[in-house]
Order: structure tokens, then C-alpha cells, then sequence
């Protein structure tokens, strides 16, 4: 990915953070490199000249790309990935978060 804090390339968010004096801020970044024919190009699921996807898990909204299966989701009412998988977890308006759903009929 192409970091607009601090115009360097970098394959992931932990290898920035780990050598830079500050943290990334997926949501700001605009711009992916394509690791397999380097096309540098606006974020999306797939490479538009290879094809190659950027990972099995990808949220366009966070910015999140993985390759490992964490049963990862979207929730909308914390504006978030979370993981464990959404067909364990409701989101409570009140509270304004995930909780699982085995205290979903408890819940107050």
C-alpha cells in the first residue's frame, strides 16, 4: 500500500508501524501496489491488470485485507470488522455494540 501520512511503501499496516514514528490510518489510504505485478492502483478487492485477489477476507470500508479465515465481518452499527463470525454476534443500538447472541433474549 502506498501511506499517505507518510508517502512510503508498504506491505502491510504492522511493517509501517513498526518502522515508522506513528501509526497508519487504514481508512486513509487510497492507493494499493500489487504485490505480484506492482500496477499501483485506487483500493479494491482485486488487481485490475492481474486479477490477483488482495486477500480471502477484504472490507472495502476499513480497508482490511486477510488471508487468514477468522469468520471476519462487517458490522455496520459499530462501523468496524470484527471477528468470530456475524451468525454469533447482534448488535444492541443501546449499547452500541456486538454482544453474542446468547444474551440476546436477557438483554436490556
Amino acid at each position: 500500500m502506498s501511506t499517505p501520512c507518510c508517502k512510503k511503501v508498504y506491505t502491510c499496516r504492522f511493517c509501517h508501524d513498526e518502522n515508522e514514528n506513528h501509526k497508519l490510518i487504514r481508512k486513509e489510504v487510497t492507493e494499493l501496489i500489487c504485490a505480484v505485478c506492482e500496477t499501483k492502483q485506487k483500493v479494491q478487492s482485486s488487481c485490475q491488470n492481474c486479477g490477483v485477489a488482495f486477500g480471502k477476507y477484504i472490507c472495502l470500508e476499513c480497508n482490511l485485507f486477510d488471508d487468514e479465515d477468522k469468520k471476519q465481518f462487517h458490522c455496520k452499527g459499530c462501523g468496524i470488522c470484527r471477528i468470530g463470525g456475524a451468525d454469533r454476534f447482534f448488535h444492541c443500538e443501546k449499547c452500541n455494540m456486538c454482544l453474542p447472541n446468547q444474551i440476546q433474549s436477557g438483554h436490556k
